[in-house]
């Protein structure tokens, strides 16, 4: 396992179960555009440095609003990325503000390469990581 700790989010490669974790921090309250995409470049550096083929997102404490220019700039360069570095599955466990929840799934569900990338919410930890894969657990 390799960590890498950043000021709004933390990562956690598994080559074991295949999986890179992403625990976001509450200072993503703060995070500017251009520091999320730094965010989810260093995650798509990551899974592909380890050969990772699922992702695992603890979107708690996610507070960064995803404004349309960012899912479009996910959805155009991040999304393909992940594609062509072979992940096949994102999970996230969700926050409560029902707003994010919105904006983090809009952000897959305009996707036009998403028959290739299995994405799905849960409410718990458990559930996510079981569905990514039961070694997690």
């Amino acid at each position: 396992m390799n960590t890498i700790e950043t000021p709004f989010v933390n990562f956690i490669t598994n080559k074991e179960t295949g999986t890179l974790s992403m625990f976001w921090k509450p200072s993503s309250a703060e995070m500017s555009d251009d520091e999320f995409k730094v965010a989810i470049t260093t995650a798509v550096e990551a899974a592909e440095k380890h050969e990772l083929t699922n992702i695992y997102v603890d979107a708690r404490e996610y507070f960064h609003t995803l404004v349309t220019h960012l899912q479009e700039w996910h959805d155009s360069v991040i999304v393909p990325k992940y594609i062509a570095i072979g992940i096949t599955k994102i999970g996230f466990v969700m926050p409560e503000d029902f707003f994010t929840q919105i904006s983090i799934e809009q952000t897959f569900e305009e996707d036009a390469a998403s028959a290739s990338l299995q994405t799905k919410y849960f409410d718990s930890e458990a559930a996510a990581k079981s569905w990514l894969s039961p070694a997690l657990v």
